[in-house]
């Protein structure tokens, strides 16, 4: 799946493919350093929008590939943890722009395909499967 024009050069989101099977919930959540929004847009779904310094995020996608970009009111720079566990993830786009990030969490995911260099060098604590 490609991401469209508008967001593949939008180096100030975060994009995350991922595959639904119908019945699996899809529900990362990111951590700021300060209140802010953070939009979630998925393919299949319709935008939420999440206040304070945790945002969570859960919705059942429909069977097949998918994508949700996410915003945050800042800048990802303002994103210091990210956990993505047992989310069916193949691939996120941008993670590296989160420069303040200290933890990430992406461990059962069997598919992911996600470089160590792609890993912000702040990151303390990875918790990871798969292709990291």
């Amino acid at each position: 799946m490609r991401v469209p024009l508008l967001v593949g050069g939008n180096p100030n989101v975060l994009v995350f493919y991922y595959t639904g099977n119908g019945s699996t919930t899809f529900d990362p959540f990111v951590t700021t350093s300060s209140g802010v929004n953070v939009s979630w847009k998925p393919d299949d779904a319709p935008e939420t929008v999440t206040s304070g310094t945790t945002h969570n995020f859960s919705y059942t996608p429909s069977a097949g590939s998918h994508m949700c970009v996410v915003r945050v009111a800042g800048g990802l720079g303002l994103v210091t943890r990210l956990n993505c566990e047992v989310d069916l993830l193949t691939q996120i786009r941008n993670l590296q722009k989160c420069i303040a990030m200290t933890q990430l969490d992406c461990y059962t995911n069997p598919s992911i395909m996600l470089p160590l260099s792609q890993i912000p060098r702040t990151v303390t604590i990875l918790t990871a499967s798969g292709g990291a």
